[in-house]
C-alpha cells in the first residue's frame, strides 16, 4: 500500500536512510528531518504494516521561456534492506509520476548515484538530458592558477540572486531559499562552506581527503580567487569541480552526465532542455 508519511514514521524512515546511505552521518540524517522533511512530500510503500520503501519529493522550479514552472526533485529514494527487487520502488516512482500529473507539476528530476541507477531510471522513463562540466586538479596545478582577491560574506539572498540571474536556459532548475539553506548546512557537516564574491559563489566540502566543489558561478578571475581560498583552508592534494556548461573558464574540462528528468503527463508538449541547462544542488 502506498501512502504519505506521518511523523510517527520518522524513526523508521531514519533507519532506512542509515541502512541505504551508509556514508551519511547521524548529524546529516537528523539535519534533513529537521530542516527539509515534510509528511505531505514523502511517499512510502507499506507492506504488512512495515515501511519497505520511501521517496522524498523536494520542491523546485524548471525554467521554460524565461518563466518558472513547478517541478519536483526525487531525493534519497531508498528501499529497506531485505526488501529490494520486489517492485516497491518502481511502484513509488509510478505513484510520483501520477502525483505530478494531477498537481500540474511539469517535471520530475533526480540525481542518480551510480551508472547502474542511471540505467534503472532510464528503464522507467527518465532521460539523461543534463550534463555538467567536470574538472580535476592537483594541489600543484591549483597553485599555478590561484590568486588573491576580495571575498564577501555569504547570504542566501545573495547566492539566490547570482544563481537565478545566471540560470536563464530552458530546463535549468531553480531552488527556493529553504533548499539553499539546507545545502549550506549539509556541506557544513563535511567541513564545507560557501565561497562568495560580488558576482560569484561556490559550494564546497571535503570528503575522503578530497575537496569537492559542487557549484560554481563566476568568471575565470573569481575561480582563481576560489582556488586561493581552497588552498588556504585545506591540505588536500585533490580538487574536483562541477559547474554549469555555460561557465567558460578556458580550462581542460570534461563533460559528464548529471541530473535526469521525466516529463509530466500533464504537459501538452515536451519541455525544452538547453544544452546549458543546470540542475545543481546534488547533495551526493
Amino acid at each position: 500500500m502506498i501512502l504519505f508519511a506521518n511523523k510517527k514514521m520518522v524513526p523508521c524512515l531514519k533507519n532506512i536512510w542509515a541502512q541505504s546511505f551508509i556514508d551519511d552521518t547521524k548529524e546529516q540524517i537528523d539535519l534533513f528531518f529537521d530542516e527539509k522533511f515534510k509528511c505531505e512530500s514523502t511517499v512510502v510503500y507499506e507492506e504488512n504494516n512495515e515501511i519497505v520503501s520511501v521517496i522524498y519529493m523536494l520542491e523546485c522550479e524548471i525554467i521554460q521561456e524565461n518563466l518558472p514552472q513547478k517541478a519536483i526533485c526525487i531525493y534519497a529514494a531508498a528501499t529497506k534492506k531485505g526488501h529490494e527487487k520486489k517492485g516497491y520502488m518502481s511502484a513509488l516512482l509510478e505513484y510520483v509520476k501520477q502525483y505530478a500529473a494531477k498537481n500540474y507539476i511539469s517535471a520530475i528530476i533526480l540525481h542518480p548515484g551510480s551508472e547502474s541507477l542511471r540505467k534503472y531510471y532510464e528503464k522507467r522513463g527518465y532521460n539523461s538530458l543534463y550534463s555538467v562540466n567536470y574538472l580535476k586538479m592537483t594541489r600543484e596545478q591549483a597553485k599555478t592558477l590561484a590568486q588573491n582577491g576580495k571575498t564577501e560574506k555569504f547570504s542566501v539572498e545573495k547566492l539566490l540572486n547570482i544563481r537565478n540571474s545566471t540560470l536563464s536556459n530552458d530546463g535549468s532548475i531553480l531552488w527556493n531559499e529553504r533548499s539553499i539553506e539546507y545545502a549550506v548546512s549539509f556541506y557544513s557537516t563535511m567541513n564545507g562552506t560557501v565561497f562568495c564574491t560580488n558576482q560569484s559563489y561556490a559550494l564546497y566540502y571535503e570528503d575522503y581527503k578530497r575537496v569537492f566543489i559542487e557549484e560554481f558561478f563566476g568568471t575565470k578571475e573569481d575561480f582563481c580567487v576560489l582556488l586561493s581560498e581552497l588552498l588556504s583552508k585545506y591540505s588536500s592534494n585533490a580538487f574536483e569541480f562541477t559547474f554549469a556548461n555555460s561557465i567558460e573558464l578556458g580550462l581542460n574540462t570534461k563533460s559528464k552526465g548529471s541530473a535526469m528528468i521525466l516529463f509530466s503527463n500533464s504537459l501538452k508538449a515536451p519541455l525544452k532542455i538547453s544544452k546549458n541547462a543546470f540542475a545543481g544542488l546534488n547533495l551526493r
